[in-house]
């Protein structure tokens, strides 16, 4: 059985239990990643290195290397998953080689590393709803914190993109349509990007508020902590919507008897109470 002081010494490590996982997938994965790690060829990758202010963690366990190699054009970096043949997911973050100065066009090495380092914390969590607002969170741009994850899944995006390319090919075709009684529907399908759009800067403004509340709620159930976003780096989407819709007394009660059986929270009382 894995000790309280060896849950915090691991949280501070950044080795976060998932929502699912049970004590001991929790040790095999932790075990497998840092014998992974151990066996990567010096030089070719280092430790993540950067200002983890903000994280509640050093996660220097996951390796950092940089190559253009696989990169898109517009990509400065990638986080690329793998599995073992037992199925444990582990991490590696690619970084182009303008990063080696420092910044690359916009970006910052250090905010691109902290980036990608919530996310492999939370490799295995699978909760999307407000992952990418916690990714962005730490970005000392305002509007990125924003509006960084205004697509919070790449299919997003691409959903995105095509509208667009529809929204033009359906503009182009309704010249031959002049005397079509289509033609209004024509014209208000052109406008699908705009409500795609409207639609998405909506929910993410809806959420931006939850995790905000969710912080201020936090920071009364953990009044020793100066910073709470630590301890939202390791719930759940249903529990950070939680802690800004109920109750101190309900939220209480709700931790207490998770204290009682998940492995996570017996973690996060164990480093931030």
């Amino acid at each position: 059985m894995i000790t309280i002081d060896r849950l915090k010494e691991l949280g501070e490590e950044g080795l976060i239990p998932g929502p699912q996982e049970s004590e001991g997938d929790f040790v095999k994965r932790v075990d497998t990643l840092k014998k992974i790690f151990s066996s990567l060829k010096e030089g070719e990758y280092e430790p993540l290195t950067c200002d983890f202010q903000g994280l509640g963690a050093e996660p220097k366990w996951i390796p950092q290397s940089y190559s253009n190699r696989r990169l898109l054009p517009w990509q400065g970096a990638a986080a690329w998953i793998f599995n073992t043949d037992d199925g444990i997911q582990f991490p590696m973050v690619q970084l182009r080689t303008g990063f080696k100065r420092g910044h690359f066009l916009f970006y910052s090495r250090e905010e691109v590393l902290r980036h990608e380092a919530v996310h492999a914390m939370r490799l295995t969590f699978n909760e999307p709803r407000f992952e990418e607002i916690l990714a962005y969170f730490l970005s000392k741009s305002r509007w990125r914190r924003f509006l960084g994850p205004l697509f919070r899944k790449p299919s997003h995006a691409l959903i995105f993109i095509s509208l667009i390319l529809l929204s033009l090919a359906l503009q182009t075709t309704s010249l031959f349509f002049l005397n079509s009684p289509f033609l209004p529907y024509l014209k208000i399908a052109a406008l699908l990007p705009f409500a795609d759009l409207s639609v998405r800067l909506l929910l993410l403004i809806k959420d931006q508020r939850l995790i905000r509340k969710a912080l201020r709620t936090l920071k009364n159930l953990f009044p020793n902590q100066s910073d709470p976003f630590p301890i939202a780096l390791r719930l759940k989407d249903s529990e950070i919507e939680q802690l800004a819709t109920s109750s101190l007394e309900e939220l209480l009660l709700y931790i207490k008897g998770k204290s009682l059986s998940s492995i996570r929270w017996q973690q996060i009382l164990a480093q931030f109470s």
